[in-house]
């Protein structure tokens, strides 16, 4: 957890720059000279992979266990930070040319145009689909769908059985399986407190796919209600569902469902949500299909609002 004198200093900034902007003060680009040596600095030799002098702003973050990746300059005199915390995604944090404020959000140059995307791209490290995917391959996993060689594409899914966005693309591959798409679920337990007793009972039933399937057809998906009776997990289980969750985040998913797939090339790809009918088409390489389930439909409508 970051300290509330670390979120006070961040609000600040953040109201800071709001005033800033609102008052015409937009910052020149000026990302090709280096920023200014912040003023305030602390030691950080276990930053992260290289050693950097912290301002104060970040050294605050990474006492609670993260880790800086990377260190760069940024318009206006800012520094910009890769952050890696202890759970999720990399960030890129800003911190101010005196080091005491730590900006996290968007930095808009004098043209109106947002830079904080544009900075990731640049620094923040990309996961290597290529190695995880042969990881992927690897993992224990609920195999539904085509078998052998009726298989045409094979799309693997993260999965909290809990999850809403899951429970609906269960139902929206069920019309791909038939036409030769094969779904490897690969299970975690984090979203509710009965998430991994329910992970737990489809992957040490005597039919993984017909609990898979009874857990389908039985919960509500979007009061994220029913389904299967959670169990016990065994030792056995909550190590693979641990291992399960630490790929999910090597591939860089904040959330479920994750989706990952090969393109034409046979290139791991990977997509963080849920893929609308036309998208889930593309992905899999196959024909779009005729969506029948009322719920499912209703729920992708809401959703192209």
């Amino acid at each position: 957890m970051i300290s509330s004198n670390v979120l006070f200093r961040t609000r600040l900034a953040l109201a800071a720059v709001g005033l800033a902007l609102s008052a015409g003060a937009f910052a020149a680009d000026t990302s090709a000279a280096p920023s200014a040596a912040p003023a305030a600095t602390v030691a950080a030799a276990s930053a992260g992979p290289a050693s950097y002098a912290l301002p104060s702003a970040m050294a605050g973050l990474v006492k609670h266990g993260g880790q800086v990746l990377k260190s760069f300059p940024a318009i206006g005199g800012l520094t910009g930070w890769v952050y890696q915390p202890k759970e999720g995604k990399p960030l890129v944090l800003f911190t101010t040319a005196d080091g005491q404020a730590l900006i996290q959000g968007e930095v808009i140059d004098l043209n109106g145009r947002g830079l904080t995307e544009g900075y990731a791209d640049k620094y923040v490290p990309k996961p290597d689909y290529q190695a995880l995917g042969l990881k992927l391959e690897k993992a224990a996993a609920v195999t539904a769908g085509a078998t052998g060689a009726a298989v045409k594409s094979t799309l693997y899914i993260f999965a909290d059985p809990n999850c809403v966005y899951c429970n609906m693309l269960y139902r929206e591959v069920q019309p791909y399986e038939k036409v030769g798409l094969q779904v490897k679920w690969v299970m975690v337990g984090f979203l509710r407190d009965d998430s991994v007793g329910k992970a737990a009972a489809i992957l040490q039933a005597p039919n993984q796919l017909e609990a898979l399937d009874l857990h389908g057809h039985t919960v509500n998906a979007l009061k994220e209600t029913g389904g299967i009776t959670p169990v016990m997990p065994k030792p056995e289980t909550t190590a693979i569902l641990k291992a399960d969750e630490a790929l999910m985040k090597q591939f860089g998913f904040n959330g479920t469902p994750g989706v990952v797939y090969q393109d034409a090339e046979g290139k791991f790809r990977a997509l963080n949500g849920f893929p609308v009918p036309e998208q889930l088409a593309s992905i899999v390489r196959l024909p779009e299909q005729k969506q029948t389930d009322a719920e499912l439909l209703k729920f992708v409508a809401g959703m192209r609002r």
